[in-house]
């Protein structure tokens, strides 16, 4: 039998619990309750998990024995990991102990004490209304979802307007923040020393100009021999074809093989030749060498004085035996890319279509995102999931049809379902192997 709510309650709280159940089923909603609504025959822990899975709220019964129960606590975590609602019910003046406080932080209470509890009736039925009607699985109209949070809110404000001494809810102080007074601005002080560091900043830079010029014009009066130094032999060079140039005849004719050079640039050539160890060979037709034959080891005249030319040196002959071979480049493994998840096939059997498809992992109860997105499953058809790389295997799946209605399934394997068939049913059947 469909139901609408999950009553959990330790042993301790059975007769409360009950009545409980009692006025909420005779003001229309449907309640679940172990061990009344457990199949005969049926596995208990199997019974509860699915009762919570087709339940769209919880409501917990609090006591203060309830702190104690594990099953109570087993109870809520389920609750809240597949993320329905929790409206606490409070049957006696205490607080949550344990880790329920903790999942009871954000949540507000409903006080049915004193007994009985049919007095509280109306004001215990319009906070699960709330509840229910937060959930987004249950398909109700819009019109008549809004009509059924006005009356609930209505029914909160006229129940706290008769009863001011016990109020219906129990409010949450917000801390008060104050705020620091802000910090006095100090007065502003002139500062008189601007201007004078305004009026010294050109002068600082005109004397480092000036500095600059003065080191740079003493570098180069002290390196100056050192330049007329090394630089000497381009003079000598240069004169020589200049006094070659001035000695040819205006009118003499074009040389019709090498041009024959004048008798004076012939001496200081030989001179040149035979102060640097050479014998000069006798001309023959009147043509001579001009200076570019000359041996590497002649010097020239410079500024400072003669300046030796370095000696050539060739470089030794390779071995006849000498081979070059080539290597072949050595080959750099590349690491096997890991394979991917296999895809699991998801198939709308049902006769409504599927609209969104939200997939969480496991322990972190239905996801907020849509793996769908713009498309849908259409009753017959099927699209392949697969599960990301690096977030295990296990994961909760709800399916939302057209309309409203959902179908859970909690801890299906990805890696191992090759096949997911959603029936219309909510959290009903299981991950087919086919």
């Amino acid at each position: 039998m469909p139901h609408d709510v999950f009553l959990s309650y330790a042993s301790t709280d059975r007769a409360a619990a009950d009545a409980v159940c009692a006025a909420l089923e005779t003001r229309g909603i449907r309640c679940w309750i172990a061990p009344r609504d457990v199949p005969a025959g049926a596995d208990w822990g199997e019974a509860i998990l699915t009762a919570i899975g087709r339940a769209h709220a919880m409501v917990l019964v609090l006591s203060r024995g309830t702190a104690t129960s594990v099953h109570v606590r087993n109870e809520v975590v389920t609750a809240v990991s597949q993320s329905l609602a929790l409206v606490p019910v409070r049957v006696e003046d205490c607080q949550p102990g344990g880790a329920l406080r903790l999942h009871l932080a954000g949540s507000h209470w409903v006080n049915v004490f004193p007994a009985p509890v049919e007095q509280h009736a109306d004001v215990l039925a319009a906070g699960v209304r709330l509840a229910l009607a937060a959930d987004a699985t249950i398909e109700i109209p819009r019109a008549q979802a809004a009509a059924m949070v006005a009356a609930a809110r209505a029914s909160h404000a006229a129940a706290a307007q008769a009863r001011p001494a016990q109020p219906a809810w129990t409010p949450q102080p917000a801390p008060v923040m104050r705020a620091a007074p802000a910090p006095m601005p100090a007065p502003a002080t002139p500062d008189l020393a601007a201007p004078a560091r305004r009026g010294a900043l050109p002068i600082a830079l005109v004397l480092g100009v000036v500095g600059a010029l003065v080191a740079l014009g003493v570098a180069a009066w002290m390196l100056e021999p050192r330049l007329r130094q090394m630089l000497g032999a381009a003079p000598a060079a240069s004169t020589m074809v200049a006094d070659a140039a001035i000695d040819v005849p205006p009118d003499a004719a074009p040389p019709t093989a090498e041009p024959e050079l004048p008798p004076r640039l012939m001496a200081r050539l030989t001179d040149a030749a035979a102060a640097a160890g050479h014998q000069p060979a006798a001309p023959s037709a009147a043509v001579v060498e001009t200076p570019r034959s000359l041996a590497p080891s002649a010097s020239l005249s410079g500024l400072g004085g003669a300046i030796a030319l370095p000696q050539a040196v060739a470089p030794p002959p390779l071995p006849s035996s000498a081979r070059f071979t080539q290597q072949a480049p050595v080959a750099i493994p590349q690491p096997a890319a890991s394979p991917p998840a296999p895809a699991t096939r998801v198939l709308n059997v049902a006769r409504d279509t599927i609209s969104r498809l939200y997939v969480a992992r496991m322990g972190q109860g239905i996801g907020r995102e849509d793996w769908l997105g713009n498309a849908q499953i259409t009753p017959g058809n099927a699209v392949q999931i697969r599960a990301p790389a690096g977030q295990g295997c296990v994961f909760n799946i709800r399916a939302v049809y057209v309309g409203g209605r959902t179908e859970d399934r909690p801890g299906v394997d990805l890696c191992a379902a090759p096949e997911l068939r959603f029936e219309g049913g909510k959290g009903a059947g299981a991950p087919s192997s086919r």
